[in-house]
């Protein structure tokens, strides 16, 4: 059966009569093409911010209906995975322009895996590096950033808006090997919208870099 997930409508558009308007929707999936439960799925305008979000259902897909006309963009997210973009995109500013001018469109997009390998380690220890995401995802104002460290590392992350600021630090912190290590962002000081992260950790042997996305609502 087809199951529709709560929609979301960020800014000025938020409860403004939507009849006669269009829409978008589809389904993600992994690598090995299974719908992919519980990510969230970002409508983005011409300017590049989120004006409406919504999470995927158990057979990953997807629905933003009463959709003002115009021209649009897909950014998805979920732990475990890369950020993704509608046409396979490395990023957003790559990705093609969805033209929402009349009816409904479909898109699908794929998520792949954030997995980068890493050093050996041991039996109980992770055997690579793994950003998990951040839970929760949408946060007010605090949520916290998983990763799985294959050796003892030195931690830090950054918060960047859409358009490449950094608009946060989180100072380095040594962290021990092991699984779900986490970070705490405070996102008190930052305005309601969608925030691009990137995790360092300096470990011995190697160092390990990550990204992912998060959105704040007020």
């Amino acid at each position: 059966d087809f199951a529709l997930t709560p929609m979301y409508w960020m800014g000025a558009e938020d409860g403004a009569a939507r009849t006669g308007m269009v829409g978008v929707w589809g389904a993600v999936s992994d690598e090995s093409g299974a719908g992919v439960d519980g990510a969230t799925v970002f409508l983005m305008n011409a300017d590049g911010k989120a004006v409406a979000s919504t999470q995927t259902a158990p057979d990953g897909t997807y629905v933003f209906d009463g959709v003002f006309p115009g021209s649009y963009r897909l950014m998805v997210a979920k732990e475990g995975f890369a950020a993704a973009f509608n046409g396979g995109a490395a990023s957003l500013d790559a990705a093609a322009a969805i033209d929402l001018s009349v009816g409904v469109l479909v898109v699908d997009v794929m998520l792949r895996t954030t997995a980068v390998t890493g050093s050996e380690g041991q039996e109980d220890l992770p055997s690579a590096f793994r950003l998990g995401g951040n839970y929760p995802n949408p946060f007010n104002p605090e949520t916290t950033v998983l990763v799985d460290l294959p050796e003892a590392a030195e931690v830090s992350l950054q918060v960047f808006d859409l358009l490449g600021r950094r608009v946060l630090d989180v100072r380095p912190e040594p962290m021990s090997a092991g699984t779900g290590r986490s970070i705490r962002i405070d996102g008190s000081t930052l305005a309601s919208g969608v925030y691009l992260y990137r995790v360092q950790a300096v470990g011995v042997s190697r160092v390990w870099r990550a990204a992912g996305t998060m959105t704040l609502l007020r």
